[in-house]
């Protein structure tokens, strides 16, 4: 399934439950959180994950977060703020994407490959060829 198609199934499934359920990011958010991304960590925000926001503007859905483009209510961190606290409190080995209970889902920068790592003790448990597969992998979980 897509990114897009996986985004309408959680949004339906908060919807039926009245669950907070994000609008889709403006693209003009989505462009300047991508800018800030790649200025801030020297790497772009991956396009998968831009696709992401323009579908719904963060994820919240069965244990899962996927950080909007800004903080709000709901929310308090946005992929910015996210990935500079947990780069200086968990490894700035990686940048982070969205976290489920005791994992996070990464992109290691030594290597450039995408993972899901456990939080504690940073064993990784998957690897995903790209982060398209990543954030699939993420919103089917967060479904089951």
């Amino acid at each position: 399934m897509s990114i897009e198609t996986l985004v309408k199934a959680v949004q339906e499934n908060c919807a039926e439950y009245d669950l907070y359920n994000p609008p889709a990011a403006k693209l003009e958010a989505v462009t300047a959180v991508a800018e800030a991304f790649e200025r801030e960590f020297q790497r772009p925000l991956p396009e998968a994950y831009q696709r992401l926001l323009l579908a719904s503007d963060g994820i919240l859905e069965n244990g899962l977060t996927i950080w909007p483009c800004a903080p709000h209510w709901k929310f308090h961190e946005s992929i910015l703020t996210a990935n500079r606290d947990l780069r200086e409190n968990i490894s700035d080995d990686f940048l982070y994407f969205g976290q489920r209970d005791d994992s996070v889902f990464v992109l290691e920068l030594a290597t450039g490959r995408f993972l899901a790592v456990e939080l504690n003790g940073l064993a990784e448990w998957e690897e995903f060829p790209n982060c398209e597969a990543m954030i699939e992998f993420m919103l089917e979980r967060a479904l089951d």
